[in-house]
């Protein structure tokens, strides 16, 4: 993704092309880019869409699109099924305390 410098808390390698060819990710994806970044078919994606494998769509005039950020956070979180992935993103941040030496 972008590099605005500064420390990160994710992989920005992590379903992107190599670092040389890369372009921005979209911020919303298509079924057919949203499957190819998990390494699914098209009618894969539509199945597990279906069966509600997957985060929940946008839906934009008539086309179904996902937020990239959400596809990610969701794999990072072990790919729930979406009532869990609900829960599991409606959540509030805990804050994390630091590890004494």
């Amino acid at each position: 993704m972008y590099d605005f410098g500064g420390d990160r808390d994710y992989d920005d390698t992590a379903l992107s092309p190599s670092r040389e060819n890369r372009t921005p990710e979209p911020l919303l994806l298509t079924a057919r880019r949203a499957a190819s970044l998990c390494g699914v078919s098209t009618r894969t994606w539509q199945i597990w869409n279906s069966a509600g494998r997957i985060p929940l769509a946008v839906r934009v005039g008539r086309s179904n699109l996902w937020r990239f950020d959400e596809l990610r956070a969701w794999v990072e979180a072990g790919c729930p099924r979406r009532d869990a992935w609900e829960v599991i993103r409606r959540e509030p941040r805990r804050p994390t305390r630091a590890r004494q030496a």
